[in-house]
């Protein structure tokens, strides 16, 4: 019923929000400093794949969206549409590959990857949007990419990083990203609770 869909949309746009929200900075504070963790720990061999860690990375992120949708098409029995998605994305998969891998060896695999979660999340997308339970926030989400890339910007003229100052660019990194989303005036304060919440409430009733 319309009750039950209203209080459906709140927890879901609220949950992917908050999610996002303490997700995507440590995504791309990741990215930093993943090439120098990988040269640093793993021989050189391994260190050529740092260059598919972007990649990777904005795949899984997108993904997570995608996969974050799905449960409102399990919730509206629609797995039908969820079955089709992969599927597609199955094909696709296979497909982009063969025209990539050849070319671009390790980093169209990685490539591919992220295509084919891009396609996945626009079909489950576009699924659920007739629900009107999916709420694009545009102007969160300007403001949540700009701080993100503020951040981004300012932690990569840090670099290089070391073993003794990654710790520290990371915890700079993300009090940056603090800042201007506070600038922004996000969160508000009743968004500040529910993130603590989200944060340190585990250990309150562990």
């Amino acid at each position: 019923n319309k009750g039950q869909d209203a209080l459906a949309k709140d927890l879901f746009n609220k949950s992917l929000k908050y999610t996002l929200f303490l997700m995507m900075p440590f995504l791309l504070l990741f990215w930093v400093i993943s090439g120098f963790l990988i040269t640093a720990l793993t021989t050189r061999d391994f260190s050529a794949g740092a260059v598919i860690i972007p990649y990777i990375l904005c795949a899984y992120l997108v993904f997570f969206i995608g996969n974050f949708a799905e449960n409102i098409l399990l919730m509206k029995n629609r797995t039908r549409v969820i079955f089709i998605a992969y599927g597609i994305s199955a094909l696709s998969n296979v497909i982009i590959n063969i025209l990539l891998v050849p070319r671009m060896g390790i980093t169209g695999a990685a490539i591919a990857t992220l295509l084919t979660f891009i396609l996945h999340a626009i079909i489950i997308i576009v699924s659920v949007l007739r629900y009107g339970i999916f709420h694009i926030d545009l102007g969160y989400i300007v403001k949540f990419l700009l701080s993100s890339a503020l951040m981004f910007g300012i932690v990569r003229m840090v670099s290089p990083v070391s073993l003794v100052n990654a710790p520290v660019i990371l915890a700079l990194g993300f009090l940056i990203y603090l800042a201007f989303m506070r600038l922004f005036g996000i969160p508000g304060k009743g968004e500040a609770v529910i993130l603590k919440e989200m944060i340190f409430g585990r250990f309150k009733t562990g």
